[in-house]
């Protein structure tokens, strides 16, 4: 006698796709590209991802572990500074 939890799974598998299951999951895509985001970046945004990741890496490579947030932080924010990218830190964010 199955379990109710392989009936669930069974069930799942017997349930047809939505129309939109394909694009949401990335199924209609090459492969090697199935399931990952495809939104295209474009140059300024990879830019400042790739300096955000290297200012990042090298801080921790440098620094290591222990201190406390706001010295990687102020790290951070001098590091993308001397890429040239404007840095905004601690900003108030109105709730309403």
């Amino acid at each position: 006698m199955a379990s109710l939890w392989q009936k669930k799974i069974q069930s799942r598998k017997d349930t047809k796709a939505r129309p939109d299951e394909s694009v949401r999951t990335g199924t209609n895509l090459p492969a090697g590209r199935q399931g990952r985001n495809t939104k295209m970046l474009t140059p300024e945004i990879e830019h400042i991802g790739k300096v955000i990741v290297n200012s990042a890496f090298r801080i921790h490579k440098e620094l290591r572990s222990g201190l406390l947030e706001k010295v990687y932080e102020i790290c951070l924010a001098h590091e993308i500074s001397k890429e040239g990218i404007e840095v905004l830190r601690q900003l108030d964010i109105p709730i309403v």
